[in-house]
């Protein structure tokens, strides 16, 4: 997920870090304002009974506009993986374009 100065410093001040220890255990090696794990899953997305996040009242804008990004739109497929993570998408023939 990318992440923005702002979210960076967002994120920071709420799990009681400074900006450059956020940078450093969470954002991608080379500059690129990533923050996702090993496996490309958010490291803030918590799995249990049901999907959570861990950081949901500083959660960065692409965050906030989760589902209705382009590219689950067009794509049927990225739409059916991603109603696997989340309970708020109910069907894969729903209009994401509203």
């Amino acid at each position: 997920m990318r992440v923005t100065d702002a979210d960076v410093r967002n994120i920071a001040v709420h799990l009681g870090m400074s900006e450059d220890g956020f940078r450093t255990r969470y954002v991608a090696g080379g500059g690129d304002p990533r923050v996702e794990g090993i496996t490309h899953r958010c490291v803030f997305l918590k799995d249990g009974g049901q999907t959570s996040c861990s950081i949901y009242t500083v959660r960065p804008e692409k965050c906030r506009t989760w589902p209705f990004w382009e590219e689950l739109r067009d794509n049927p497929e990225a739409v059916r993986k991603a109603m696997k993570m989340c309970p708020g998408i109910e069907s894969s023939d729903q209009d994401c374009s509203a």
